[in-house]
């Protein structure tokens, strides 16, 4: 398994040395007046931010007083999560998995577990930086706990565990990744939800990509999370074939624009020329270097043990 050191001068996922870095905004920084360091590894399609904004106590600050305000229109907004909510569960259900007991790693306000709880499931809600709005949702077969890994008993184990929007936020995932495939019950699934590096989306918006974000301190994509996976003893993976979001359309099997549409483009357009000519080729070019997934700004891997 890798050891995600990001201060070197080579990956920290394949070691490879052939790694470049640039500027891009911060997407969550008011204004998107921040900027953020990123890193690329042109040998695995790998990235990270370097130096980082944040420390750890720092961004736990941050997320429970975003927590606490619960901004409308923002990613804390209860009702879009409860939204987003109801597709994973959609995506879980599709797993089939037969005992509903689940742990969900970096609950926040509890939006998702606590609706796990409503559905039927066994809930457990965990995460360190917990409001306190979230502790008072413990009853019946939900319960939470304000903290890590670590302070979970270890007799607990589950059927299911996820990690939605929670690798990405990291600062060892490595070691968070195995300590959460230890808690899964032979049969179960592990659940892990970020966004798509290797994604048509992020190639085309370039520094202007919505997941480069102050508290973002990796960027996975399906191939990339599965070198953490490979050494867990697992009997199948699988990927949401879209993208548990409202009202968007990405998709597993994304159709790049042909040479037709693009030439029709350009006479639609042409003070655009060279502009199209370059998004319809880079576009062309994901969908051929990523085939299974160019199509998924954000996606979900299911792990089965």
């Amino acid at each position: 398994m890798p050891n995600m050191n990001p201060s070197g001068n080579i990956c920290p996922l394949c070691a490879a040395s052939k790694v470049r870095s640039f500027d891009a905004q911060a997407f969550d920084s008011p204004n998107r007046s921040q900027r953020v360091a990123i890193r690329i590894c042109d040998a695995c399609d790998f990235a990270w931010q370097w130096p980082l904004n944040r420390t750890v106590e720092e961004s736990k600050s941050y997320f429970e007083a975003e927590y606490a305000e619960q901004q409308q229109g923002s990613y804390f907004d209860k009702d879009s999560r409860t939204k987003i909510a109801h597709l994973q569960l959609e995506f879980l259900a599709e797993l089939k998995i037969k005992e509903q007991s689940l742990l969900d790693i970096g609950c926040g306000d509890g939006v998702f577990v606590s609706l796990a709880a409503a559905e039927g499931w066994h809930a457990f809600g965990l995460d360190p930086s917990m409001p306190l709005s979230t502790i008072s949702l413990a009853t019946g077969n939900l319960e939470v706990l304000k903290g890590g890994l670590d302070e979970l008993d270890s007799e607990k184990l589950f059927h299911c565990v996820t990690l939605w929007d929670v690798v990405e936020h990291l600062p060892q995932p490595e070691i968070v990744l195995k300590k959460a495939w230890d808690r899964v019950l032979p049969g179960g699934w592990l659940v892990i939800e970020t966004g798509n590096f290797q994604s048509v989306e992020q190639v085309i918006a370039g520094p202007k990509w919505w997941a480069w974000q102050l508290d973002h301190r990796w960027y996975f994509s399906p191939s990339t999370l599965m070198s953490f996976i490979k050494s867990f003893e697992y009997v199948e993976i699988c990927i949401a074939d879209r993208v548990l979001r409202p009202l968007t359309n990405g998709g597993e099997k994304y159709k790049p624009p042909s040479k037709l549409q693009t030439l029709l483009s350009v006479l639609k357009r042409p003070w655009k020329k060279s502009q199209i000519i370059a998004e319809h080729q880079a576009k062309r070019q994901a969908a051929l270097k990523w085939p299974e997934w160019s199509g998924l700004q954000i996606f979900a891997l299911a792990v089965r043990k």
